[in-house]
């Protein structure tokens, strides 16, 4: 009996597949196979696909002395890896807030804060607003005015002299009260104010040498805060 030996067919190559996928960091590899018994027949490398980062988000916000961080993801599925940056510290930003109001005849405070953090560095006064006032002296002759602010009190302080005259008495209109006091041959009103309302008053005087029985207005003033 004769035997007769069958040539090889020889592979049949394929198309090349992926036989090991690349991820961010590492080589793939593709492979080259015989349709017909699966032998390797040639490989070849897949490079690294390297990592695909998002957006930097802030992780760590910075405040006015210290830094913060920004991170960002790389966005491929089954990686993990991540990048970190510095954020400037914001540094302060003073402001000056008024802390304690003016009032007309008292001063306020403002105070140096951060308008990120809160925190204080000194503080300064806020003058008083003061007042509009408006004075009319009929009377020259006979009237002193002098108006001032002590202790949150706005004082109107009226003095008529009677050597000049004969001043027989007289009488007053207006807002607040006074208390009269005899200085130097001048009888003195002084008004005590409400400073944070508006404020009137009139003076009235007789006088024997400029017509008996009848008042005149000698003073008008009115006061308003600022």
């Amino acid at each position: 009996m004769e035997t007769q030996a069958i040539p090889a067919e020889g592979h049949d190559a394929g198309q090349w597949h992926t036989a090991s996928a690349p991820t961010c960091t590492a080589s793939g590899v593709s492979e080259l196979r015989c349709t017909k018994c699966a032998a390797v027949l040639q490989t070849d490398g897949i490079p690294a696909l390297g990592h695909s980062f998002g957006n930097w988000v802030v992780t760590t916000a910075p405040t006015c002395a210290a830094a913060g961080v920004e991170t960002r993801y790389c966005q491929r599925a089954g990686c993990s890896h991540t990048e970190t940056r510095p954020v400037s510290a914001l540094g302060h930003d003073w402001v000056w807030v008024v802390t304690i109001p003016p009032t007309a005849t008292t001063d306020g405070l403002e105070t140096k804060t951060c308008s990120h953090c809160g925190a204080a560095d000194g503080t300064r006064p806020v003058p008083a607003k003061g007042f509009d006032i408006w004075v009319a002296d009929f009377f020259d002759d006979y009237i002193e005015i002098n108006v001032y602010a002590l202790n949150g009190v706005l004082y109107v302080e009226i003095s008529v002299c009677y050597l000049y005259g004969n001043i027989c008495y007289y009488y007053y209109e207006g807002y607040g009260f006074s208390v009269e006091y005899e200085y130097q041959n001048r009888s003195v009103l002084v008004l005590e104010l409400d400073t944070e309302e508006d404020a009137w008053f009139e003076l009235y005087l007789m006088a024997d040498d400029i017509n008996d029985d009848e008042f005149f207005k000698a003073v008008e003033i009115t006061v308003i805060p600022a």
